[in-house]
């Protein structure tokens, strides 16, 4: 991502730069506007994690000598990213505008996906709080694409239920291993029909704009307003995948779910509604696209 997503602008500190590339290798860079070369030296940083822990492991006792070669890289590696970013931030220009990454909440997640603290905390965080998913099939097509990875928020609804709009994650009610990601686009006590692959929310059809084709998309895509809710959906009259559904009242603690590629998404028209007990989380983030890195973060 190049493009400044706001007017803010604000110098480059090299002070914090350092901090950062300490913490993590490669966040200095991201805090400077170099995205992709900060995402590089923290999987190159993450991938000689492994080897410092199998000599652990292996070495009993500990052999000095095995233990500094296998942190070796990893130290050099750290090292110029913590230099690195200090003479960029040097360079940067005064009135360097912030991107979409350049926020605090974006630093904390990056630190927590690349060290986690230790593998406990890792498996704690992603138990409890955040978790990664990678995207299988194109159902959620345009908002969501094949490939792309995701964090969802696995503590949104402690305190509320899933509203119109949100994309949500639950076990596939045939295979629960699987997972499944979907759109909410009815709540309980709601009247559901698909007709012509156009959706009937208590009697009244969900208006549509048109918009542009998204690139690589096989189908005409709109935005869909569902109450507040806007959202882009893809309807491609060629593929007959889904079927169109009956006037449905959805049951009481469940939601209905569809798949953005209306035409193209196993959802509630073929399992029905889904339990709000087995919803695992929202979706609000997009940490690394498949595509373009003009799609990542906040999933619009």
């Amino acid at each position: 991502m190049t493009s400044a997503t706001n007017s803010v602008s604000t110098k480059r500190k090299p002070c914090v730069a350092a901090a950062f590339s300490l913490a993590l290798a490669g966040l200095g860079h991201i805090y400077c506007g170099k995205l992709a070369k900060g995402l590089l030296l923290a999987v190159l940083s993450g991938v000689f994690i492994p080897t410092i822990l199998i000599t652990l492991a292996y070495s009993s006792p500990i052999n000095t000598v095995w233990l500094l070669v296998a942190a070796a890289p990893f130290l050099i590696l750290n090292l110029y990213a913590i230099i690195d970013s200090y003479l960029l931030a040097h360079r940067t220009q005064a009135d360097y505008m912030l991107r979409e990454y350049n926020r605090g909440f974006v630093y904390l997640l990056l630190v927590v996906m690349g060290t986690g603290g230790c593998v406990t905390m890792s498996l704690y965080v992603r138990d409890r709080f955040l978790q990664a998913f990678i995207v299988p099939s194109p159902s959620m097509a345009p908002t969501i694409i094949h490939g792309d990875r995701l964090l969802a928020n696995k503590i949104a609804y402690a305190q509320a239920d899933p509203q119109r709009g949100d994309i949500i994650v639950f076990p596939n009610p045939d295979n629960r291993r699987q997972m499944f990601i979907k759109r909410v686009v009815a709540l309980p006590g709601d009247t559901v029909e698909v007709r012509d692959s156009r959706l009937l929310i208590n009697g009244k059809e969900l208006p549509l704009r048109a918009i542009p084709r998204v690139v690589g998309a096989a189908g005409e895509s709109f935005v869909e307003t569902n109450g507040s809710a806007n959202y882009r959906i893809m309807i491609t009259p060629s593929q007959t995948v889904t079927a169109d559904m009956p006037a449905t009242v959805i049951p009481k603690n469940t939601c209905f779910v569809l798949g953005d590629n209306r035409n193209n998404s196993l959802d509630s028209r073929h399992f029905g509604p889904v339990p709000l007990a087995c919803v695992r989380g929202r979706f609000d983030y997009l940490y690394w696209p498949a595509a373009n890195w003009s799609r990542f973060g906040t999933i619009k």
